[in-house]
């Protein structure tokens, strides 16, 4: 639903620095370490904090640099995610699914696999596992080059547990429009080069929508605004915390029209906004906010299931819809993305993208609902993931009154 802007150009990742962070886990190797036609690297810290989603799998997301150190072209036939003790294979991508994991460092995606003398690139990774696995876990990456395998660049997977928060919105007939965990979101591959480092604040966002109970994204003229179910609700304080940044400087765009190149950069993007301060260097970002609708204010304590500001089409966005993310830092330029889950909620279906693409806006996505929605507890909604959220007294009006 929102269209992010160019990805900060990573041209000066280096073998002996692709990222900021910890020191990277070794790779395990046997024997002397050999020679090998490319690097790789974690972008940035090489740890991974896993998340279940309602796929019931528990996701672990990073990113790896890939630099071609030779004069020649490199192709890369595959890439196997495994882990070190006891050695099993996790994850694996070849083919098309390799290919859609990887990005220009200019943001753009390649064709194929297949690295220009000296070209830098990064790999999305999403690491599937069955809930409940000990952890902290090693991973490492066997990467196959014609006849040759190579094992490179390991990766902790901790044993963190993702941070548990109240829906941001209330009522039924919400989606995810993007979300964890496939690479094709642009929240997920938006990556920043900044003087600390580089940085992938949107990993684990989630943009929301509302369906009307015909289930449909939009009603009458797409150009506006109120013919959108999402447009004015309110959203909501997802734990109890203080309000450390509001922006509330941005129009609302007009729905179905893009903004010209250049309308927007890193700082715009999500328009007006409220950051919490969660505790334990966790903050709540909320984007695409409705203009002069917040309610809060920088250093005002917040409850868990306070209103903050309503809904609006605010940034780098073609249609209204919610922006929400859990960040390392209330500077999102400087900040990781961080897991987390909804305590509770009803799963009540998923959308496919080929249909979501064929319908649009206007659906409807009845025969994408479930009969009846399951309970789900702890647990992050992937994208096009409808859900059913707890509604409260004057959730679809003012709740202040």
């Amino acid at each position: 639903m929102r269209r992010v802007a160019a990805i900060a150009a990573l041209t000066t990742l280096a073998v002996a620095g692709l990222g900021a962070g910890a020191a990277p886990a070794p790779a395990a190797t046997g024997g002397s370490p050999r020679i090998t036609p490319i690097a790789m690297k974690s972008l940035g810290d090489p740890r991974a904090a896993p998340v279940v989603g309602t796929d019931n799998a528990l996701h672990a997301l990073y990113e790896l640099a890939i630099v071609n150190t030779r004069s020649v072209p490199v192709a890369i036939d595959r890439i196997d995610v495994r882990t070190t003790d006891p050695r099993a294979t996790v994850a694996s991508f070849d083919g098309a699914a390799l290919v859609a994991r990887l990005q220009h460092v200019d943001g753009t995606p390649l064709t194929e696999a297949v690295l220009a003398p000296g070209e830098q690139v990064v790999l999305f990774v999403d690491v599937g596992l069955v809930p409940g696995v000990e952890r902290p876990l090693l991973v490492d990456h066997r990467v196959t080059i014609g006849d040759r395998q190579f094992t490179l660049a390991g990766v902790t997977i901790e044993a963190t547990p993702a941070v548990a928060l109240q829906s941001p919105v209330l009522g039924r007939n919400w989606v995810v429009t993007e979300g964890c965990c496939g690479p094709q979101s642009p929240d997920r591959t938006t990556v920043y080069s900044t003087e600390t480092g580089y940085s992938t604040p949107g990993r684990y966002a989630i943009e929301l929508a509302q369906m009307d109970d015909g289930d449909r994204f939009v009603t009458g003229d797409p150009t506006q605004l109120t013919s959108y179910p999402s447009y004015g609700q309110y959203v909501y304080s997802a734990a109890s915390g203080r309000v450390v940044a509001v922006v509330d400087a941005h129009a609302d765009q007009v729905p179905g029209t893009v903004a010209p190149l250049g309308t927007f950069d890193e700082e715009t993007a999500l328009g007006n906004v409220v950051v919490l301060d969660l505790g334990g260097g966790r903050y709540a970002s909320y984007g695409a906010l409705r203009p002069g609708s917040i309610i809060v204010q920088p250093g005002q304590f917040v409850r868990r299931g306070q209103p903050l500001a309503q809904i609006g089409n605010s940034g780098d966005t073609t249609a209204p819809h919610l922006h929400f993310e859990v960040l390392s830092s209330p500077d999102r330029l400087v900040a990781e993305g961080m897991p987390f889950v909804l305590t509770s909620f009803g799963y009540a279906g998923r959308i496919d993208p080929a249909l979501l693409a064929e319908r649009g806006l206007a659906g409807p996505y009845t025969d994408s609902r479930l009969a009846v929605a399951q309970a789900r507890a702890s647990q992050l909604p992937l994208g096009n993931s409808i859900i059913d959220l707890e509604a409260a007294a004057g959730s679809s009006g003012n709740p202040l009154l």
